[in-house]
């Protein structure tokens, strides 16, 4: 049975991070930007790939995205559907604010906008899930320090809990930096802390991710040729796609994200995962192959748990928030 996945992005952070996902996405199964399958070039060992769980077969051999984009603003959506994967998308499951205005950081306008128009986004919501046989998991990209990603957030959080209590209900959430005086906006820390209360106590995982840990992978790794945005999402929708990877190509191993995630939550409310990236960099070893694999696996197991490759700073006052619900 195919195990769907439906992916929600919000606001100006979530819909760049998404944009980056499926362009990722569609160069990793071997699909064309319009969302055809390019298959002269797809390998052998696409064949088994489960291209349902995260898209949606509209024709023959084309697909589209199981994907929802919601923004108060219509700036980010519109440079997405004039960009280069423009007929991947489909535009019924594109929301966009009629009043254009965005949430200006705030976010009690955020959650009050999203309230305002929660039928509509629900009923978007409950179309997409309806097209799937078994869905699994929903995952929501957002940023915690905004107005729409924290407000609208908030909104649907609760919204998802409440209606699907029995889906994975799973967030990549991009917390402000916790350095003094690098706030974009003075209200940052009040949007995290209530965005936070969410993500507590409606969310079954959530890979907190903060920029200032991104900065310091991307410059140890082959992303730092980029502009530090495209870097940092590089290193996000790559870590997002790797979660995925035993439940795109199944095997005797585990191959749905329940399965993957149970094990790293043993109890609800430890459900604040760390995530780590590494560039996998070929060695060039004048050792026997055991010897070889012996020290590589060594090398990397010593870098993930390496502080400098972690996607947010155990120690800072952010996550001590945290274990104080």
């Amino acid at each position: 049975m195919t195990h769907e996945i439906l992916t929600i992005a919000l606001g100006q952070c979530g819909n760049q991070i998404i944009s980056d996902y499926w362009a990722k996405y569609l160069s990793f199964l071997n699909i064309n930007a319009d969302g055809t399958l390019d298959t002269e070039n797809n390998k052998e060992d696409y064949k088994s790939c489960r291209y349902e769980v995260g898209l949606m077969e509209v024709g023959e051999n084309r697909y589209r995205p199981r994907s929802l984009m919601f923004d108060l603003e219509s700036r980010v959506i519109s440079s997405i559907l004039n960009g280069p994967n423009a007929e991947f998308y489909d535009p019924k499951s594109i929301w966009m604010g009629t009043e254009g205005a965005g949430a200006g950081n705030n976010w009690a306008v955020g959650y009050e906008q999203a309230q305002k128009n929660l039928e509509t986004l629900s009923n978007m919501i409950d179309t997409e899930l309806e097209m799937c046989n078994s869905a699994q998991a929903i995952t929501i990209c957002h940023s915690i320090s905004g107005g729409t990603g924290s407000g609208m957030g908030s909104v649907l959080l609760e919204l998802l809990r409440m209606k699907y209590p029995k889906i994975l209900l799973q967030t990549y959430s991009v917390a402000p930096n916790t350095e003094c005086g690098t706030s974009d906006v003075v209200v940052q820390p009040y949007n995290t802390v209530l965005t936070l209360d969410r993500l507590v106590h409606c969310a079954d995982a959530v890979h907190l991710i903060q920029n200032e840990c991104l900065d310091n992978i991307s410059s140890d790794s082959k992303t730092k040729k980029m502009k530090p945005v495209n870097a940092q999402n590089e290193i996000i929708v790559n870590s997002m796609i790797g979660l995925l990877n035993s439940v795109l190509f199944p095997s005797y191993m585990d191959f749905t994200l329940v399965e993957i995630l149970s094990p790293l939550i043993p109890i609800q409310k430890t459900h604040f995962l760390l995530d780590s990236f590494i560039s996998m960099d070929p060695f060039n070893l004048k050792a026997n192959k055991s010897e070889r694999r012996a020290f590589i696996e060594s090398f990397y197991r010593s870098k993930l748990f390496d502080n400098m490759n972690e996607f947010e700073r155990v120690e800072d006052t952010l996550l001590k928030l945290i274990k104080e619900y």
